[in-house]
């Protein structure tokens, strides 16, 4: 969806057309906050690099590095799920293990040992996390990271939506609670509290239209053809 869409989307909810309350820009701030929140929460904005290579007696590799061009209006990785890993003809999936399991129980062995990793574990949050790996990487070997990537902001109708539908949907509600909950000074406590409950409401359709969005894209498939499992 374009971001000028979005704009009119919010405006309407917020019976503030003609922008007397909400100017555009913080209107356009609240609707990239939101798109962010719904790939935080969602986890909705998906893709597998094919250009992640382990190096030789390296163990941390920094999402930073990821290289997103592939994936087109995104930010960056600010998660991994699992971790293939290209052997010859093999393809195997490394364990994924805490930190705290990984200090403890696979990384208190051997800081110079070289093999095939078997192991890995994520540091940090966000954008600036790293995924550790064990045994140290004794070769090339081709990983396949099952990444999630936040959105860049929508600047005008020009900017890529990475975003998919049908999570687009959501991103106007979440928006309108953004500015509903943002109380302006001198605003009267009465005309405060009936903002509030809308903002509620609001936020309420946003959580609800979160779960529709996740039914919506999960796949169907038949996992035995001969009955259940």
């Amino acid at each position: 969806m374009a971001l000028n869409a979005y704009i009119q989307q919010v405006q309407r909810l917020l019976n503030d057309q003609i922008e007397a309350t909400w100017n555009q820009y913080d209107i356009v701030a609240y609707i990239n906050e939101a798109r962010q929140q719904i790939a935080l929460e969602g986890h909705c904005i998906r893709g597998v690099p094919q250009d992640l290579y382990t190096v030789v007696n390296q163990e941390v590799y920094d999402f930073s590095a990821i290289n997103v061009a592939p994936f087109p209006g995104t930010l960056g990785v600010f998660s991994v799920g699992t971790i293939g890993l290209l052997w010859g003809t093999f393809q195997y999936v490394l364990r994924r293990v805490s930190f705290g399991k990984y200090q403890a129980l696979v990384r208190n062995y051997s800081n110079t040992y070289q093999n095939i990793p078997a192991v890995a574990a994520q540091v940090g949050d966000g954008l600036n996390s790293s995924i550790y790996t064990y045994p140290i990487a004794n070769d090339v070997y081709q990983m396949l990271w099952d990444c999630y990537f936040l959105p860049i902001p929508l600047v005008d109708d020009t900017t890529y939506e990475a975003l998919p539908v049908p999570w687009q949907t959501a991103v106007q509600y979440y928006a309108a609670f953004k500015a509903l909950s943002t109380i302006h000074v001198g605003m009267q406590d009465g005309a405060s509290l009936e903002r509030m409950k809308l903002a509620d409401r609001w936020f309420a359709y946003y959580e609800k239209f979160m779960k529709r969005s996740r039914a919506m894209s999960q796949t169907n498939y038949v996992s035995n053809w001969y009955g259940r499992t």
